[in-house]
């Protein structure tokens, strides 16, 4: 028998985007569930022009979901689409941008 100790690195979850919506074609985010469990994430903008259908969503284990956004606005905004999960405590961030 062979014993080895093993160590691991990894980064919390990095902003990225921008997510563009030009008029009323809404956005979309693919996000992979990166634990091997089914999980529930809780799914939060911070701008009221962009909406998501859904507040929680349940992803299988390393399965991926589409997200979709979408943006009613007459001029031009920017905000944040922030996923989150019980198990994290920095959350995913997608910067949205949205035009008419």
């Amino acid at each position: 028998d062979y014993k080895a100790l093993l160590v691991g690195y990894t980064q919390p979850p990095q902003p990225q985007g921008p997510v563009v919506m030009q008029g009323a074609k809404p956005g979309e985010v693919e996000f992979t569930n990166p634990f091997q469990d089914a999980v529930e994430f809780t799914i939060q903008v911070d701008n009221p022009c962009f909406t998501v259908g859904s507040r929680t969503i349940r992803i299988d284990g390393k399965k991926a979901s589409k997200i979709v956004i979408s943006f009613k606005s007459d001029k031009k905004q920017r905000g944040c689409l922030i996923i989150n999960a019980p198990q994290v405590s920095t959350p995913w961030k997608y910067f949205l941008e949205g035009s008419p």
